[in-house]
């Protein structure tokens, strides 16, 4: 993420290149400034593109999966204590709002596939959320 050039650097290449050599001056130095990130990351690409069908990397990967699914888990339970009220022991504060989001993801989620024979978007559902949680917690 951080090897691209960002808004901040291609606009101040573009607006000193117009001001020192005009038009092409702006788009020589535009160019100047995205082409060496741009050169790296094909070439990582074109290395990666190798690696990812190598037995070790797939070894890895196939390491890094559970490990993945352990911290979608953890997420998931401290976001469930957090729901119910029991993030810390001194206070117990049920939030019904969360609570009313999180069915109704449930029933898309669950109901979606058997309605539309295709699985549910993630972007749906957070779409869905997103609403839900306005409308809930503007309030």
């Amino acid at each position: 993420a951080e090897s691209t050039p960002g808004p901040i650097a291609i606009n101040m290449a573009t607006f000193i290149g117009t001001s020192q050599g005009g038009m092409l001056g702006g788009a020589i130095a535009t160019i100047g400034v995205i082409l060496p990130s741009f050169i790296i990351i094909l070439l990582l690409a074109i290395i990666l593109k190798n690696v990812i069908k190598s037995r070790p990397f797939q070894a890895i990967i196939n390491g890094i999966r559970p490990v993945i699914v352990g911290l979608i888990i953890g997420t998931g339970l401290i976001f469930t204590y957090s729901l119910i009220g029991l993030q810390d022991s001194s206070t117990f504060i049920f939030d019904y709002r969360s609570l009313v989001i999180f069915a109704i993801l449930a029933v898309i989620y669950f109901a979606y596939p058997r309605i539309f024979k295709k699985r549910v978007s993630p972007l749906l559902l957070i779409a869905v959320s997103v609403f839900f949680g306005i409308v809930l917690f503007a309030a």
